[in-house]
Protein backbone atom coordinates (compact mmCIF):
# COMPACT_ATOMS: atom_id res chain seq x y z
CA UNK A 1 0.00 0.00 0.00
CA UNK A 2 3.14 2.36 0.65
CA UNK A 3 4.47 1.57 -2.44
CA UNK A 4 1.39 2.47 -4.07
CA UNK A 5 0.84 6.00 -2.73
CA UNK A 6 4.69 6.75 -3.07
CA UNK A 7 3.90 5.77 -6.72
CA UNK A 8 0.76 8.14 -6.84
CA UNK A 9 2.95 10.42 -5.19
CA UNK A 10 5.24 10.41 -7.48
CA UNK A 11 2.97 10.50 -10.69
CA UNK A 12 1.19 13.55 -9.78
CA UNK A 13 4.68 15.59 -9.02
CA UNK A 14 5.84 14.62 -12.53
CA UNK A 15 2.28 15.90 -14.49
CA UNK A 16 1.99 18.88 -11.77
CA UNK A 17 5.94 19.37 -13.16
CA UNK A 18 5.49 19.22 -16.32
CA UNK A 19 2.51 21.60 -15.88
CA UNK A 20 4.88 24.45 -14.37
CA UNK A 21 7.78 23.81 -17.30
CA UNK A 22 4.99 24.23 -20.17
CA UNK A 23 3.53 27.41 -17.79
CA UNK A 24 7.10 28.69 -17.94
CA UNK A 25 7.79 28.08 -21.20
CA UNK A 26 4.79 30.14 -22.65
CA UNK A 27 4.94 33.00 -20.57
CA UNK A 28 8.62 33.11 -22.16
CA UNK A 29 6.98 33.37 -25.66
CA UNK A 30 4.09 35.66 -24.46
CA UNK A 31 7.33 37.98 -22.78
CA UNK A 32 9.00 37.30 -26.32
CA UNK A 33 6.16 38.52 -28.50
CA UNK A 34 5.69 41.15 -25.89
CA UNK A 35 8.76 42.70 -25.97
CA UNK A 36 8.65 42.35 -30.16
CA UNK A 37 5.66 44.42 -30.11
CA UNK A 38 7.23 46.79 -27.77
CA UNK A 39 10.26 47.24 -30.30
CA UNK A 40 7.95 47.06 -33.62
CA UNK A 41 5.18 50.01 -31.48
CA UNK A 42 9.05 51.87 -30.72
CA UNK A 43 10.13 51.87 -34.12
CA UNK A 44 6.68 52.95 -35.66
CA UNK A 45 6.92 56.01 -33.11
CA UNK A 46 10.35 56.62 -34.31
CA UNK A 47 9.94 56.70 -38.22
CA UNK A 48 7.04 58.61 -37.39
CA UNK A 49 9.09 61.18 -35.64
CA UNK A 50 11.78 61.58 -37.87
CA UNK A 51 9.53 62.06 -40.75
CA UNK A 52 7.90 65.15 -38.95
CA UNK A 53 11.20 66.25 -38.03
CA UNK A 54 12.37 66.62 -41.83
CA UNK A 55 9.32 67.69 -42.70
CA UNK A 56 9.46 70.77 -40.33
CA UNK A 57 12.98 71.18 -41.48
CA UNK A 58 11.99 71.81 -45.05
CA UNK A 59 9.22 73.68 -44.63
CA UNK A 60 12.02 76.59 -42.03
CA UNK A 61 14.24 76.15 -45.05
CA UNK A 62 11.76 76.97 -47.50
CA UNK A 63 10.43 79.84 -44.90
CA UNK A 64 14.30 81.08 -44.47
CA UNK A 65 14.53 81.19 -48.46
CA UNK A 66 10.96 83.23 -48.72
CA UNK A 67 12.58 85.71 -46.27
CA UNK A 68 15.62 86.05 -47.52
CA UNK A 69 14.15 86.43 -50.92
CA UNK A 70 11.52 89.19 -49.57
CA UNK A 71 14.64 91.36 -47.36
CA UNK A 72 16.13 91.38 -50.86
CA UNK A 73 13.76 93.04 -52.36
CA UNK A 74 12.50 95.61 -49.98
CA UNK A 75 16.83 96.29 -49.99
CA UNK A 76 16.40 96.85 -53.38
CA UNK A 77 13.18 98.76 -53.22
CA UNK A 78 14.96 100.99 -50.41
CA UNK A 79 18.16 101.81 -52.58
CA UNK A 80 16.37 102.85 -55.31
CA UNK A 81 14.10 105.19 -53.00
CA UNK A 82 17.46 106.26 -51.66
CA UNK A 83 19.04 107.30 -54.63
CA UNK A 84 16.01 109.29 -56.31
CA UNK A 85 15.55 111.12 -52.89
CA UNK A 86 19.32 112.09 -53.43
CA UNK A 87 18.28 113.47 -56.79
CA UNK A 88 15.64 115.16 -55.82
CA UNK A 89 17.63 117.03 -53.08
CA UNK A 90 20.74 117.47 -55.82
CA UNK A 91 18.01 118.97 -58.06
CA UNK A 92 16.36 121.19 -55.20
CA UNK A 93 19.59 122.24 -53.58
CA UNK A 94 20.50 123.06 -57.18
CA UNK A 95 17.33 126.04 -58.38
Amino acid sequence: MRILIVMLALGLGACTREDTDEAARKAGRNAKELSEDVKRDADIAAKKGSKAAREIAAETDQAVKKAARELNEVSSEARKGWKEGGKKSTDDTSK
